[in-house]
């Protein structure tokens, strides 16, 4: 046993208000109090692991979800590497989270753009995705597009070098 362990005191209780989420009576996760003062958003449909597995994702790219749906309705490949739209791939909402979402997003009397905003960014990235038709369809198109292209060089590239 490491005796500088051994003295470390746990305020159990300030530990359980900094770092566990507050379940609302329906069940959903509310907003996490981070103590920074500057609120999360909370998931309030989808799996919380996938949204935050998703949220990490989504995070490395460097577009808006409205780019991101444009980019995938024009199956314009050339915006993304074909490692993010296979990430991409995995978090096109289901057909069971598009009827939650949509749920979520019209149930309420509160304004669509209000709701949007407590979505997590997942969630916010499902919601773009819907706008698309045949989204999961368009972003495999891109992925082959870009793939076909990388084959097509690295084969180009193997031809030059034979004899």
């Amino acid at each position: 046993k490491d005796p500088d362990v051994e003295k470390i005191v746990i305020d159990e209780n300030e530990f359980a208000e900094l770092f566990q989420a507050k379940m609302d009576p329906k069940g959903m996760i509310s907003q996490l109090d981070s103590g920074s003062g500057k609120s999360k958003n909370a998931v309030k449909v989808i799996d919380p692991k996938r949204a935050n597995n998703g949220g990490i994702i989504l995070a490395r790219l460097k577009l808006t979800y409205d780019e991101m749906a444009m980019a995938v309705d024009k199956i314009e490949e050339s915006v993304m590497t074909s490692e993010q739209i296979q990430g991409l791939i995995e978090y096109i909402p289901t057909k069971d989270e598009k009827q939650a979402l949509r749920k979520y997003m019209t149930s309420s009397g509160k304004d669509s753009s209000i709701l949007f905003d407590e979505l997590c960014e997942c969630e916010k990235f499902m919601v773009a995705m819907m706008t698309v038709k045949h989204s999961k369809e368009k972003v495999r198109a891109m992925l082959f597009k870009l793939q076909f292209q990388q084959c097509v060089v690295q084969q180009s590239c193997n031809d030059l070098l034979r004899p």
